[in-house]
């Protein structure tokens, strides 16, 4: 449920940059040689099996003898071929240094996606506690707090300075007891005497209980 979430609502699979590195050259990687070796052994022994279950459908049909014996040194061929086949596959390494495959192979630079990822867990765990402070003023809150708290991020609202105090007051919600909820939750957050960051101003939220006549 965690990362579905995350996938959901913080975009966890992301791509937050285009900046890559380059790749270790020395790291072991599939070969798409063998691959290819062993398409080309089942390939074969298809083509084999085949040709024998043909043969065997009509070996006892006398008006088909020529064609059967030519299907017959055509399956010898094929048979030869599949051998060379297997023995040349055997040959080939199952795994080979990157650089024998994709000299210029590069990666999306990790330390971004980790730095990134690091700021959506802070922001999933501050989404957290303010669930948990809602619990007490709203009855839904096991169930909607967080689409209750996506909708209180994007409420319009006003910023106001006064007495060395950032007053932030947001507009009503879509419901009374969603604004009631949200009051309750703003009042929690005022008594926390927080200060916007890089000022000695003081937050104190709140939310209007009527539309704004302005």
């Amino acid at each position: 449920n965690f990362f579905r979430y995350m996938r959901a609502r913080f975009d966890l699979d992301g791509l937050d940059s285009y900046a890559t590195v380059a790749d270790d050259p020395d790291r072991s990687v599939p070969n798409p040689a063998k691959r290819a070796a062993r398409r080309r052994v089942h390939q074969l022994k298809a083509t084999v099996a085949s040709g024998e279950a043909t043969l065997g459908r009509h070996r006892d049909q006398p008006a088909l003898a020529d064609g059967l014996a030519e299907l017959e040194a055509t399956l010898d061929e094929v048979r030869a071929q599949l051998a060379a086949a297997e023995h040349a596959a055997a040959d080939v390494p199952a795994r080979v240094p990157l650089a024998d495959v994709s000299p210029e192979a590069r990666l999306l630079h990790g330390e971004h996606k980790r730095l990134v990822d690091a700021i959506r867990m802070a922001t999933y765990n501050a989404e957290s506690a303010l669930a948990r402070d809602l619990v007490p003023s709203y009855a839904r809150a096991r169930d909607e707090a967080r689409s209750l708290l996506r909708a209180a991020f994007q409420l319009p609202g006003d910023l106001r300075v006064a007495d060395r105090k950032l007053h932030v007051t947001l507009n009503p919600a879509s419901a009374p007891r969603r604004t009631r909820a949200i009051a309750a939750l703003c009042q929690v957050l005022t008594d926390t005497h927080t200060l916007y960051p890089g000022t000695d101003l003081e937050l104190v939220y709140a939310i209007k209980t009527r539309p704004d006549s302005a």
